[in-house]
This record gives structure tokens, C-alpha cells and sequence, in this order.
């Protein structure tokens, strides 16, 4: 039995739908990033990605994390094992610090998919630069604890450290103005 060749309608719409398909995946709004479950090099990485590492992904498509990132890429890679090794999908939270310098906050979800060659051939992950909310979330904090105006202690932080040198019996002094 032998198997009918494609026509030239279907290359065309296979080929529309791969444009499509890469179309997408280069400008979706969040870094995705392929990489092979065996050598743990990257096979993929999209826009986003680029610009959430500040290197462009010729720079990283076939090299691996600890190639990419000496000192902290191995933590990566752990956490790539950790993703191969469970049933289902895994987040984690870490900070990049780009090749200019800049710190990025990522939350990353990572998930095996399967490839031509193999089942689980892939890591997939999707990362969000968190990098805003854990500012303003530190901004809040901050905000909990010391006067917006002047910058030192609120009343709440102050009263706080006071009855804690109390409850220690240490000896201070105290100047209050109000």
C-alpha cells in the first residue's frame, strides 16, 4: 500500500501553519524556552526570553545554564532535574542577574513534552519577569514600618524596638518629638 504525495495545497497550508506557529512562539509576551532533557542545552528561546536574559538567543540556543550563567547556572540545571523527575508541572521562583548587570525576578514554570525522538525529549518553560510585584511588595514593607515623610521609623516600628530593649533591660535614652 503506498501512501498518497502531498500536494502542493497541502505543503502550502503546512508551511502557512508553521510561520503561524513560530509567529506566535517568537512574540509571545513571556520568555519560552525549550531545552533537551539529556544535554540540558537550549534548543529554543524566544523574544521575551532575550530580552528577560539580555542576550540574544543565538547566544544561547545550544549552550547550557551552566555555560550561560558560571556560579548559579548548576542551581538552573537542579531545577530542571527537579521538573524531569515530577508528574507534572513546576514553578519556582529565582533571580537572574542579566549580562548588564540588572537583577530580574522570574517565575518559572517548567513541564516535560514530548519530542520526535523520545517521550519527555523536552523542558519546556514559560517565565514572568516578577521583577515589579517583589519591588512593590519590598516598597510595602517598607512603607509598614517607617514614616513615608522622613524616612525613619513609624510610631508602630518605634514602639516595637522600645518595649523590645524594655523586655531585654537594656539601658537607652529617648527623645521624642511629636
Amino acid at each position: 500500500m503506498s501512501m498518497p504525495l502531498p500536494t502542493d495545497e497541502s505543503i502550502d497550508a503546512s508551511r502557512l501553519a508553521a510561520e503561524r506557529y513560530a509567529l506566535l512562539v517568537t512574540n509571545l509576551p513571556a520568555m519560552l524556552f525549550v531545552k533537551d532533557t539529556q544535554t540540558r542545552r537550549y534548543v529554543l528561546l524566544n523574544r521575551a526570553g532575550e530580552a528577560a536574559i539580555g542576550r540574544s538567543a543565538t547566544e544561547i540556543v545550544g549552550r547550557t545554564d551552566r555555560q550561560l550563567f558560571p556560579g548559579y547556572g548548576g542551581g538552573y540545571e537542579d531545577r530542571d532535574s527537579e521538573a524531569i523527575a515530577s508528574p507534572s508541572a513546576t514553578m519556582f521562583e529565582s533571580e537572574v542577574v542579566r549580562a548588564d548587570g540588572q537583577s530580574v525576578h522570574l517565575r518559572t514554570t517548567r513541564t516535560l513534552i514530548d519530542g520526535p525522538d523520545r517521550p519527555k525529549q523536552y523542558v519546556l518553560g514559560i517565565s514572568e519577569d516578577v521583577t515589579a510585584i517583589r519591588l512593590a511588595e519590598a516598597e510595602v514593607l517598607r512603607l509598614a514600618h517607617y514614616d513615608a515623610l522622613t524616612g525613619l521609623l513609624n510610631r508602630a516600628s518605634f514602639t516595637d524596638r522600645l518595649h523590645g530593649l524594655v523586655r531585654k533591660g537594656e539601658p537607652f535614652a529617648m527623645l521624642s518629638i511629636d
